[in-house]
């Protein structure tokens, strides 16, 4: 029994340990994504990934891939790589919605956000107005009236413009160039976005 316990023991601290490297591995690559070095972020966000599935197997509710998925799509959404970025989002979409818990309500509006301009990528207009509207009513309900909801009406207003897709690209080349400081409308009537 003393070594059962002690083999026990081991075991529970090789896992602790492989847990605290996959997180320590998702902070780092956070750092790099912050410093627009995205090769590095993605390396990091992988060997996070791999630790995660080693512990957790793929399991549907597993919280800490699902927020790997999501670390690792937004990296090639800022590499603009839309279609690496779209089935890490969907795969943690389905993560985060399997968990059921309303406090991730805020990350499936912004995992929901990032597939839309996915889609506006793609020229899917529709499926794009399709997944800000959800996104905007989850904001709304989790009361996250803030940038979120201003940023979503900007954007849902771009998606009832000719070109969309063009209108997105010029939205990112003007973001970029403000380093990030998105002049948005204080607000909008919500009947607009209906439309």
């Amino acid at each position: 029994k003393f070594l059962d316990y002690h083999l026990h023991r081991s075991l529970k601290n090789i896992l602790m340990t492989k847990n605290s490297i996959a997180h320590e591995l998702n902070l780092i690559g956070s750092k790099y994504q912050k410093r627009k070095q995205h090769n590095k972020a993605k390396g990091c966000f992988t060997q996070a990934l791999v630790l995660y599935r080693q512990l957790n197997g793929n399991k549907q509710g597993s919280l800490d891939i699902a927020c790997t998925l999501s670390r690792l799509a937004m990296n090639y959404c800022e590499m603009q790589l839309y279609p690496e970025a779209d089935p890490l989002l969907n795969q943690s979409l389905s993560m985060y919605e399997a968990l059921s818990n309303s406090d991730n309500s805020s990350h499936i509006a912004d995992i929901l956000c990032n597939l839309a301009v996915c889609d506006l990528y793609r020229g899917d207009k529709h499926s794009a107005r399709h997944k800000f509207k959800n996104a905007y009513s989850i904001y709304l309900k989790v009361n996250q009236t803030n940038q979120h909801v201003h940023i979503i009406e900007t954007y849902l207003s771009l998606t009832t413009s000719d070109d969309g897709k063009s209108g997105i690209v010029e939205k990112r080349k003007s973001e970029q160039a403000h380093d990030g400081d998105v002049s948005v409308p204080k607000s909008r009537k919500t009947s607009e976005l209906d439309s």
